[in-house]
């Protein structure tokens, strides 16, 4: 018998009688700033899910190992029952985002050739070492120095603080991985966290280490076999049309058969394109971003990216 559905914030993953497969619906649902801003949009999941389906159609003719396998209706497909690898993969051709919270001397028109590749991890959430206040006595408080920072593990991207005791202290989810400098020791090594969304200077110290969730071998075919090829197919198609892929995001995983993939989705959430390389005429989610109670832009937005995905 099938299993409990797997809800998410913005898709539901359900198994069905191929235990080799899912089908993954996406929800009229939109999200920004880790789920800070939400919305629904009667409709959305539909233009998500054709663009989602023409993506992962254009990088199967280019040989590009995906989970997806066929469009199931107007808000679901099937695709390949992954083992998902806790990292966010994020190509960028420019800089934007959190790239210039790191980097705030960066310049937007700046261009990165080669491709920029980093790494971001899902379930990781870091709380900084503090001074808290704990019970030494009846009645009397004493101050504890924590020795380091303390990482806690999700499974989702939440916000919250994971330990009620460091009420209202900011964490840090989605950290920056930086792998050890030692090319040969990415696997036997460490991996260094950093903070996603704030300046990266000279000889900082790590938030945290922790060990790699995979090897060397697998970065390797994750950089150049997965990110960099899916980012040059969708880049020439977008240039079609003379709009800019600024950056894009993908998650990958491990089918049953142990096969490493581009998952997930890859729709107008997952990037940034500029119409004529301008950013005034964001089509992505960006929009949202910058103005969530504009739902009537955001969608038509959306449902023009659509009719481009389209033609791919």
């Amino acid at each position: 018998m099938p299993n409990e559905d797997i809800e998410g914030k913005t898709k539901i993953i359900q198994e069905i009688e191929d235990p080799n497969l899912v089908r993954i619906v996406t929800k009229n649902v939109l999200t920004a700033n880790d789920a800070e801003i939400k919305a629904s949009i009667s409709g959305i999941a539909d233009e998500k899910t054709a663009q989602t389906c023409n993506i992962f159609k254009l990088l199967k003719q280019h040989n590009i190992p995906t989970a997806y396998q066929s469009r199931n209706d107007n808000n679901s497909f099937i695709a390949k029952k992954c083992k998902m690898v806790p990292i966010e993969c994020v190509i960028r051709r420019r800089p934007y985002g959190s790239y210039f919270k790191r980097h705030p001397d960066a310049v937007v028109d700046q261009t990165f050739d080669p491709l920029l590749l980093e790494f971001y991890h899902k379930h990781a959430v870091v709380v900084p070492r503090i001074q808290r206040r704990v019970p030494r006595y009846k009645n009397n408080l004493q101050i504890q120095h924590l020795p380091e920072n303390e990482i806690k593990w999700s499974d989702t991207n939440t916000t919250d603080s994971p330990d009620p005791s460091f009420s209202g202290v900011d964490i840090f989810t989605d950290p920056l991985i930086e792998f050890d400098q030692n090319p040969e020791a990415i696997a036997t090594g460490v991996w260094h966290l950093y903070p996603a969304k704030q300046p990266r200077t000279a000889n900082q110290e790590p938030l945290h280490k922790i060990v790699p969730v995979v090897g060397d071998e697998e970065i390797y075919f994750i950089k150049n076999s997965l990110m960099i090829p899916t980012f040059e197919v969708i880049e020439n198609a977008w240039k079609k049309f003379n709009v800019t892929l600024v950056d894009m995001k993908i998650e990958v995983g491990y089918t049953r058969d142990g096969e490493l993939v581009v998952s997930d989705v890859i729709d107008n959430d997952s990037w940034r394109i500029w119409p004529n390389g301008d950013p005034k005429q964001q089509l992505d989610k960006q929009a949202f971003r910058d103005a969530p109670s504009k739902l009537s832009v955001v969608e038509e937005n959306y449902k023009t990216v659509t009719q481009y995905t389209n033609k791919f």
